[in-house]
């Protein structure tokens, strides 16, 4: 008798499940979508999945300069899902760091963590402030310290709401459609310093 696996465990899927039913998923040009605060469920501080696996990388260019990298395995739809969490904390702006476990054994990251971003008039940051107010979303395709330290670290940290921070959620729903078959994309870090 064979031993039934565990089901896949996902608040992702639970949280942004069904909106992510509901973007656009058809070929380039095919449908479009706008996302904006009243639209996105608001991310819990703390929520967890099984169903990503990010394994780490590096790439060495000339001998001095090491910049980070990171192998990313999920389905369409939970790179889907991924995509709306991230625009989630990005228009909500969470007033406390949100947190996403990573549980699968296979993973080299356990978390990602997507720091708050309370802005007040009491205690403004230096320099303009902006809140983002809607993302115009089409089907697209895409254009896309220690050696020992840097093995132990397992957290990939979203500083903030940022256009990079946008642009990958872009890249993540572009990149869980059903007709892409893209499967791989390389991401890099600028040698671990950010």
């Amino acid at each position: 008798m064979l031993n039934a696996l565990p089901p896949f465990q996902c608040d992702l899927n639970a949280i942004f499940g069904g909106l992510a039913s509901r973007v656009p998923d058809g070929p380039p040009g095919y449908g479009e979508f706008v996302f904006h605060q009243q639209i996105l469920p608001v991310a819990p501080v703390s929520l967890s999945s099984d169903r990503i696996v990010i394994g780490k990388a590096e790439h060495h260019y000339n001998s001095c300069y090491r910049a980070d990298g990171l192998w990313m395995f999920l389905s369409g739809r939970t790179c889907r899902e991924l995509g709306l969490f991230l625009l989630s904390c990005g228009f909500h702006g969470p007033a406390q760091t949100t947190t996403l476990a990573l549980s699968h054994p296979e993973s080299d990251i356990r978390r990602i963590v997507v720091t708050a971003d309370e802005v007040t008039l009491a205690d403004p940051p230096t320099g303009l402030s902006m809140k983002p107010f809607a993302l115009y979303y089409f089907v697209a395709e895409n254009s896309i310290a220690t050696d020992a330290q840097w093995r132990a670290r397992d957290t990939v940290w979203i500083e903030e709401f940022s256009r990079g921070q946008f642009r990958f959620a872009e890249l993540l729903l572009n990149a869980g459609c059903c007709w892409n078959t893209v499967r791989e994309y390389s991401m890099e870090g600028d040698a671990g310093y950010r």
